[in-house]
């Protein structure tokens, strides 16, 4: 017999109600792929977890807003309302890359502002689905990035709700774009990782105007692993996927008739390496990173 004399009550696991994580399509099967699936009662399914957090980790001019933007606009196609808080152009310029892109403009709102006050006031007014923060960096809380100041803007003091509780009050999935050093690593303190749930990173492909969307090494509600990444090429209205590796997954496929499983290399296009080109090649991803590429 279990005797508690502790405040701290304990529960038999059966007690608890599980909670199945609901899932929203961004329209990029590979980014779907990549973020995971859940399964319930009606089936399974795929795409970018709600009320959750993930952190877009890349070096300055890699591709992370335009990527962004991009997943912003596929989502309001799709019929979700996005929220797209950007920080660090004007929103004249930003209108002029977005306007044309977007079928539904109804789902698709911007704003800027950087204080957490301001951006949790406007997300409880709007209740937005899926809200982009480009980027926390610019956020006035940010400053140096210590683990005191990344601990406000993700979960809150005694005056303002944090982004973690207010995602996962209203369900909303936040994308936050976070710069990185020069050495690689992500700006501000270490807390910044522990507090979030996915991390991903968004590096050069060694091809001029390719670059990688993969999963880092934090994935709270999906697979983590080299294997989970997708080839994005620049282009001049904006990015598009170039790879198919949701295919090598037999789990993908067998919830998507249609898709048959295969065998996937990629193909590489023109690589430039010290003053060096190389022509186009059948390498995997495997291949070409060995290479150094």
């Amino acid at each position: 017999m279990w005797v508690e004399r502790t405040n701290m009550k304990s529960f038999a696991i059966n007690e608890v109600p599980a909670e199945i994580v609901g899932r929203a399509s961004c329209g990029y099967p590979e980014i779907d792929w990549i973020m995971g699936c859940s399964e319930d009662a009606s089936g399974v399914s795929w795409g970018v977890p709600q009320g959750k957090i993930t952190m877009v980790a890349g070096e300055s001019g890699v591709g992370k807003s335009r990527w962004s933007i991009a997943m912003a606009c596929s989502l309001a196609n799709n019929g979700m309302r996005v929220l797209y808080i950007q920080n660090e152009v004007n929103l004249g310029t930003f209108a002029g890359w977005v306007q044309g892109r977007v079928s539904k403009p109804e789902n698709f709102r911007v704003a800027n502002g950087r204080d957490l006050s301001d951006l949790v006031d406007t997300i409880q007014e709007l209740r937005p689905q899926i809200v982009f923060l480009d980027s926390i960096n610019q956020m006035n809380e940010f400053g140096s990035g210590s683990k005191t100041k990344i601990s406000v803007i993700l979960e809150g003091d005694d005056k303002t709700l944090g982004l973690r509780d207010l995602c996962n009050n209203i369900g909303i999935h936040l994308f936050f774009i976070s710069h990185l050093n020069q050495n690689g690593s992500v700006k501000g303190s270490t807390t910044l990782k522990h507090l979030i749930d996915i991390v991903l990173k968004i590096v050069h492909a060694g091809a001029a105007n390719y670059f990688l969307v993969k999963i880092g090494d934090k994935h709270r509600y999906g697979r983590t692993g080299d294997s989970y990444k997708s080839l994005w090429m620049h282009t001049d209205k904006g990015v598009d996927c170039q790879s198919n590796h949701r295919l090598e997954d037999g789990r993908w496929v067998s919830t998507h008739p249609g898709e048959k499983l295969v065998e996937y290399k990629q193909k590489i296009p023109v690589v430039k390496k010290r003053s060096t080109w190389r022509r186009f090649v059948d390498w995997s991803y495997d291949q070409c990173a060995s290479a150094g590429f």
